[in-house]
């Protein structure tokens, strides 16, 4: 009981904070938000040394200086993306997300064998979600859920506001399959260490660890998988832009195969973060054994 109402009082305040921000300018608000980014990227020593000792192993030629404007913009990045999630009821009223090359998505659909989305944590994955599903997209997403159930289910209400449906990362792999089958498509961000089920892959010239089960599903199932993006421009438009279809590797050999088109989807992920290093997640110990 005690433990409920504390989450209710986390709750309460996370919804009050939510509740400025969208009372406030929304110009103001991305400002105000950035500049906590800034201050965080001062404040949380510990995650700081993380963005730059990751940057500096993955871009050698870079100088200090430039690593640490891009870890900074990494933190403002991230401040941004909350803002922007909160916001997503105004964003949504105002045409703020947009897709691009949605024709993908409806051509790999007539092949009646679902669609895997691979995401990643570049500019704002939360938009992404919004963007899919109001675009009439039959979208779900895993997720692992908020130990906070009142502050959970309001993330999964945000998430949802454009048709988009969670799935909790327990039995996700069942029902995963069960939505393929439906021909619905269903979004992995695999960007993030996971050792378990995971395969070692290569990311900016490093040995990592990367969620192996969309390629096990796509190549076991022969199911199409795209690579999806966000973009934001100087009005704040987020567009969520769907790449062509990968090329399956499929042989006779399983487990190469999933470890080949793991690589493929990670590499597709690191050209883009190579692109806008300032809008990735650095922070992350992506690199563990």
């Amino acid at each position: 009981m005690l433990q409920r109402s504390i989450y209710f009082l986390e709750y309460s305040f996370f919804r009050l904070v939510a509740a400025f921000v969208n009372l406030t300018p929304y110009p103001l608000a991305i400002a105000l938000g950035r500049s906590v980014g800034t201050i965080l990227y001062w404040v949380l020593a510990d995650r700081r040394k993380v963005a730059i000792d990751n940057l500096e192993a993955s871009f050698p030629e870079k100088s200090e200086m430039e690593i640490r404007a891009i870890a900074c913009s990494a933190f403002q990045n991230m401040a941004q993306v909350a803002i922007e999630f909160v916001c997503i009821p105004k964003l949504a009223r105002k045409n703020c997300f947009q897709v691009s090359h949605g024709e993908r998505v409806w051509k790999a659909l007539e092949e009646k064998r679902g669609l895997i989305l691979i995401v990643s944590h570049l500019t704002n994955w939360e938009a992404m979600a919004v963007a899919t599903g109001q675009a009439g997209f039959p979208i779900h997403a895993i997720g692992r859920p908020v130990k906070n159930p009142f502050v959970y289910n309001y993330i999964k209400r945000l998430r949802g506001y454009g048709g988009l449906k969670s799935i909790d990362k327990t039995g996700a792999i069942r029902e995963t399959v069960r939505l393929l089958q439906k021909n619905k498509i269903v979004s992995f961000l695999i960007d993030q260490h996971e050792r378990q089920g995971g395969v070692k892959v290569q990311f900016f010239g490093r040995s990592c660890f990367s969620s192996s089960l969309p390629a096990r599903i796509a190549t076991k199932w022969n199911v199409p998988v795209i690579a999806t993006f966000c973009y934001r421009d100087q009005n704040g438009v987020l567009t969520t832009d769907f790449e062509e279809p990968f090329k399956l590797i499929l042989t006779n050999d399983p487990d190469a195969d999933v470890l080949a088109n793991t690589q493929q989807f990670v590499s597709a992920i690191e050209k883009r973060v190579a692109e806008r290093p300032g809008e990735w997640l650095w922070m992350h110990r992506r690199w563990r054994a």
